[in-house]
C-alpha cells in the first residue's frame, strides 16, 4: 500500500479525537448546519429520526427538509470518515481525496449532490485541516457541478455553500458552483451533465466525480438508471481523474448482488478500458465505522458506518 498523504497522528482534535475514536464534522459545517435547522424550525423534525434508518429525500420540500433534519449530519460524517480515514481500513480513498484537494484548479462532479453533504464536508474538513496547519495552504480553485433532481436539495445545497463560503476562502479555497437537474434515469438529462462537465474539463486540469448515498434510490431503480450511470462513468474518464463512490453499510450495496458487486462487475467488464479500481482484485469495497459527534446533541454520538470504492479513472489502452 503507497504511503499516507494525510497522516493519522496528526488529524487535528477539531475533526478527530483518537484518545475515544470519535469523529467531528467540521466546525464552521457543524455550526452551520445547526443554524438552519433552527431557522427552518426543524429540531422536532430531526428529534424523531431513526439513526439506523434515515430518510433517502425526494422531490418534495417536505421530503427535503425531512431527510436534512434526519440525515444530512451522518451523510457529512460518512464523508469526513472517507476523507480522514483515521483507522487505515479503507485502502487509497483518502489519498484520492487529498490528492486532489491539495491545489490548483479542480473540477467536483457531485451526482447525485442532494442537500450538498459531501462536497461541503470534504471542503470543510480541508479548509480546517489547512486551518490547524496540518497540510498546505495552497490556492485551490473550484469548478462545482452538483446534480440533483431535487430542486429544493439544490436550492438548500447552494444556500449552504454561500454560507460556508467565508470559512472555505479564508483557506485559500474558492468555489465557483453550478446545481444542475439531474435525473440518472433519464438520457437526455444524463448527456446534458456530461456535456457540463466536458467543458468544465478544459480549465480544470483534476477532478473528482464523488457519488455518494445512492444505494436507497437505486434499489428501486437501477435498471433505469444502469445506461446512464455507465455513460457518465465512461466520459469522467480523462486524466487525473478520480471517482470516489460513498454508501451506507447497508445490504442493498454491501451484499452479494448488491450496488458495489454491480459496479464491480461492470468495472471488471463494460468499463474496464476506463477505470482501474485502487483495491485490491476481487474487492468489491471496503468499510470502516466511527462513533461521530451529533451537531445538534452535542456531546451524543452516534455511529456511522462506511462502505467505499474509489477509482482512477483514466482511459487504460
Amino acid at each position: 500500500m503507497s504511503e499516507r498523504l494525510l497522516k493519522t497522528d496528526l488529524l487535528p482534535p477539531s475533526l478527530w479525537q483518537g484518545d475515544t475514536n470519535l469523529l467531528l464534522i467540521s466546525p464552521a459545517l457543524s455550526a452551520l448546519y445547526c443554524e438552519i435547522i433552527d431557522e427552518l424550525e426543524l429540531r422536532e423534525l430531526a428529534n424523531q429520526r431513526n439513526l439506523d434508518d434515515g430518510p433517502v429525500g425526494g422531490l418534495t420540500k417536505e421530503k427535503t427538509y425531512e431527510h436534512f433534519a434526519q440525515a444530512f449530519d451522518g451523510s457529512a460524517a460518512r464523508v469526513q470518515l472517507a476523507v480522514l480515514d483515521p483507522k487505515n481500513q479503507v485502502g487509497k480513498c483518502s489519498n484520492a481525496f487529498m490528492s486532489q484537494l491539495s491545489g490548483g484548479k479542480l473540477l467536483i462532479t457531485d451526482a447525485p449532490s442532494g442537500c450538498g453533504a459531501a462536497t461541503l464536508s470534504f471542503l470543510s474538513a480541508v479548509a480546517e485541516l489547512r486551518k490547524c496547519g496540518v497540510i498546505p495552504r495552497e490556492p485551490l480553485d473550484v469548478t462545482l457541478i452538483g446534480a440533483e433532481i431535487s430542486e429544493p436539495a439544490r436550492d438548500l445545497a447552494q444556500g449552504i455553500l454561500e454560507r460556508l463560503r467565508p470559512s472555505l476562502a479564508e483557506q485559500a479555497i474558492n468555489v465557483e458552483a453550478e446545481f444542475c437537474h439531474w435525473d440518472v434515469t433519464n438520457d437526455y438529462s444524463n448527456t446534458n451533465l456530461i456535456r457540463k462537465m466536458i467543458t468544465a474539463f478544459e480549465h480544470n486540469p483534476k477532478r473528482l466525480l464523488i457519488v455518494a448515498n445512492f444505494s436507497g434510490f437505486l434499489k428501486m431503480k437501477r435498471k433505469e438508471a444502469e445506461k446512464q450511470i455507465i455513460e457518465l462513468l465512461k466520459y469522467a474518464a480523462v486524466e487525473n481523474s478520480f471517482g470516489v463512490w460513498i454508501e451506507p453499510q447497508k445490504n442493498d450495496a454491501t451484499q452479494p448482488g448488491g450496488l458495489f458487486g454491480w459496479l464491480s462487475n461492470k468495472i471488471e467488464t463494460t468499463l474496464k478500458k476506463f477505470i482501474k479500481k485502487e483495491d485490491a482484485e476481487g474487492v468489491t469495497h471496503l468499510m470502516t465505522s466511527s462513533s461521530f459527534v451529533l451537531p445538534l446533541e452535542a456531546p451524543s454520538s452516534a455511529e456511522v458506518r462506511l462502505a467505499v470504492n474509489s477509482l482512477k479513472l483514466n482511459i487504460n489502452d
